[in-house]
């Protein structure tokens, strides 16, 4: 194994015993909702909706402390993938497209200088 991938090896290894192992992975668009995991970041809620690739397509950021704002692919520098689909604990993160358009249609556009 090449220097740094025995640790993802044994993290897969891991998950394939996991329910939810892979549930995600023939699908051609979910919606989750996460925490955000910034440190740098004021606390919130992303709602995201993300194709195949694992890549956003659109995505709502519900703050705490204000307004929920909205944003897709025009409004980011890059778009790199955001997840795992066979990631066991993102089945547990699933939201409906429904609950994920009636936040899109309630948020307002981010502002970007992009």
């Amino acid at each position: 194994m090449p220097p740094g991938l025995d640790d993802l090896r044994a993290e897969r290894d891991a998950q394939r015993g996991a329910e939810g192992f892979g549930s995600l992975a023939d699908r051609d668009i979910v919606y989750l909702r996460r925490r955000s995991d910034e440190e740098d970041d004021e606390p919130a809620v992303q709602l995201m909706e993300v194709g195949s690739d694992g890549r956003r397509v659109r995505q709502v950021v519900l703050a705490e402390d204000g307004p929920a704002m909205r944003s897709s692919p025009d409004d980011w520098p890059f778009n790199p993938p955001v997840v795992d689909f066979f990631d066991p604990a993102l089945a547990g993160q699933e939201i409906s497209r429904s609950e994920f358009e009636e936040q899109w249609a309630r948020a307002r556009q981010a502002d970007t200088d992009l």
